[in-house]
């Protein structure tokens, strides 16, 4: 079984190329088509900073001309697109229309990037919905087991924050990387030709600043990230303990404990958010610093080797060069940055997913056997067959199970019964389909737990020991996970009277919208378990399996309960783990398991004669 601190955080370091590579592949291939529609759009709209770039450089050739006095090149009169402007106007407007249309097309870039960047967010919202939708759907049909291997809060994570860092930060980061760089090539290739030398020098300037700040800062946000994700998980189970232990850490005084461990881990939790706030905002710091330096340095080393003017025209092409490279240079490190810090969460809902197995083939199989006309106007089957079922849980010492084989006709009540470890509740969760045996089968009529359960909804159900009721109304947790506007009022009604709770409903002042409160809190222990079994009663099931269903009540309402559901007789199939010898008495059949094998089975008297044990506990308790 994993620790505590293992249930915090992956198990496993993932690499950012698994990351995004685990990221794509949670997009359906419709999603990744027009994430590169999209991407491939953006970074043709670079040519406009090409454009407008070429553009600066023509005026600022033309400037630079007619500042020395030799008048505007012969070059620049002879382009196409200067023929009207040179007949018109004179060498200062012709600078300026030029200076202007450089604008249009740079302000037009951004424009159309801002446009596309809110079609790629709205993209990319999307696909992680119905990626979301997917991977709730794969963790809801998992087993309990599956599902254990990490914390609720874990899980809870992972689908939230998990999904939204690997199916909106990771591909909007790599998508901003990829336009920046095509971007940034474009404008190398343009100023290469203006003055290759300075633009080599800009470039590799500007390169090994981005490297140095992506090497700085990389490590600095993954190890932020990473650690804000495990203290959030860490601190929203803390508060889950703390919240459901309140009346026992109240009586011992321990509440202040909570209170310290809680803020330690969300103060750790707040400077590592902190660090990550910090580390976005660097890169344009450190830019800006890099531009002025670089300026500085270019000047500086120019005037030492060439004229003042010749300085002047290099070092305004090295800013004009340098400002443009800057933005993109400042958002290819911050996505980088943005995706490193995004790495622990992402990997979270890879890592769960990769646990979370696909519907098996069998299941598959099954399903597709179902005919097409069977439905609800067929009676759901109440028989229930085992046949020689085994089971043993990955990485335990010994089968749960072996080898378990019995009949159980519709309409009967059957009891369970066993030592604790004997197998009772593994062979419950195998009845309801929550487990699939390593060999065996098990049939409710002539269909798995999982196919009776699609094809007729509700009419296998189940009573767990705990009963988990949310924090909602009465109504609510009786028809559990319906439409409100589809609830049956009179089904619910029904259902609370068989459970013996529709007293306590009329001394109620708000009726069916009584609110319980988180899990129950408001009711009793008894109560909280009959709004379990009304949830069960709600849908009518063919077969009711109750796991110590009734351990909480008091021995008169347990045998209200009891006469009530056995007045339903050959409407229901009832199976009960039961410890308690008087419910098992008036079983119709007993089922007797002792460390993963039916050592028994019959009515009463005729467990008792084939197993000792049984009998002697039945003697000591006078029966």
């Amino acid at each position: 079984m994993p620790t505590r601190d293992e249930l915090y955080r992956t198990h496993r370091d993932w690499p950012l190329r698994a990351v995004v590579r685990g990221s794509f592949a949670l997009l359906d291939a419709r999603d990744r088509r027009r994430f590169r529609l999209i991407v491939l759009a953006q970074a043709a709209t670079g040519l406009l900073d090409l454009a407008g770039v070429v553009l600066l450089g023509l005026v600022i050739v033309g400037l630079g001309s007619i500042a020395t006095g030799s008048g505007l090149p012969d070059w620049l009169l002879g382009l196409p697109f200067t023929d009207p402007l040179v007949e018109t106007a004179d060498a200062a407007t012709f600078g300026l229309v030029l200076a202007a249309l450089a604008a249009a097309l740079l302000i037009g870039k951004s424009v159309i990037n801002a446009l596309m960047a809110r079609g790629m967010n709205r993209s990319l919202a999307g696909a992680a919905s119905r990626a979301s939708a997917r991977a709730t759907g794969r963790m809801l049909a998992a087993s309990p087991l599956e599902l254990s291997r990490n914390s609720s809060q874990w899980t809870l994570l992972a689908l939230t924050n998990g999904m939204t860092a690997a199916t909106i930060t990771i591909p909007s980061s790599i998508a901003v990387m990829i336009t920046e760089s095509v971007t940034l090539v474009l404008l190398a290739a343009v100023l290469v030709l203006v003055d290759p030398i300075v633009t080599l020098i800009a470039f590799a300037y500007f390169i090994l600043i981005a490297l140095a700040l992506h090497r700085w800062l990389g490590r600095t946000a993954l190890n932020a990230g990473r650690a804000a994700t495990n203290a959030d998980i860490a601190s929203h189970d803390l508060v889950r303990d703390a919240l459901g232990t309140h009346r026992e850490t109240s009586t011992l005084g321990r509440t202040e404990d909570y209170g310290r461990r809680i803020t330690a881990i969300r103060t750790r939790a707040c400077e590592r958010r902190a660090t990550l706030f910090t580390n976005a905002a660097l890169p344009r710091y450190a830019m800006e610093v890099a531009l002025i330096m670089g300026g500085v340095l270019v000047a500086g080393t120019l005037l030492l080797t060439t004229s003042p003017q010749e300085t002047l025209g290099t070092l305004i092409l090295f800013v004009i060069a340098g400002s443009r490279m800057m933005p993109s240079f400042m958002r290819l490190v911050a996505s980088a940055l943005q995706a490193q810090s995004a790495r622990a969460a992402a990997a979270t809902a890879l890592e769960l997913l990769e646990n979370l197995p696909f519907p098996s083939a069998q299941n598959r199989q099954e399903s597709a056997r179902i005919p097409d006309d069977l439905g609800r106007a067929v009676g759901a089957p109440g028989d229930i067959r085992f046949d020689s079922v085994s089971y043993a849980y990955p990485g335990g010492s010994g089968r749960a199970l072996h080898q378990v084989s019995f009949n159980i006709r519709s309409g009967d009540f059957v009891a369970v019964v066993g030592s604790s470890g004997a197998g009772k509740t593994t062979l419950v969760d195998v009845m309801l389909g929550l487990l699939s045996p390593d060999s065996g089968s098990v049939k409710i009529g002539n269909y798995s737990p999982a196919n009776h359960t699609a094809l007729w909804p509700g009419r296998l159900a189940y009573v767990p020991q705990d009963v988990y009721l949310v924090p909602g109304s009465i109504r609510e947790n009786v028809a559990l996970a319906i439409d409100p506007a589809k609830v049956d009022d009179q089904a619910v009604r029904r259902a609370l009277e068989l459970a013996q709770l529709d007293r306590f409903l009329m001394q109620q002042r708000d009726g069916l919208d009584t609110i319980v409160g988180e899990n129950g809190v408001r009711l009793s222990g008894g109560q909280r378990q009959r709004v379990g079994l009304a949830r069960a009663l709600y849908s009518r099931p063919t077969v009711l399996i109750l796991d110590e269903a009734t351990s909480s009540l008091d021995a008169q309402t347990e045998d209200d309960v009891a006469t009530a559901i056995r007045s339903l007789g050959a409407q229901m199939t009832r199976v009960t783990v039961a410890h308690r010898l008087a419910t098992v008495q008036r079983a119709d059949h007993v089922i007797c398991l002792d460390r993963g094998r039916m050592v028994a089975q019959g009515s009463f008297s005729e467990v008792r004669a084939q197993f000792p044990e049984f009998a002697e506990q039945a003697r000591l308790l006078g029966l």
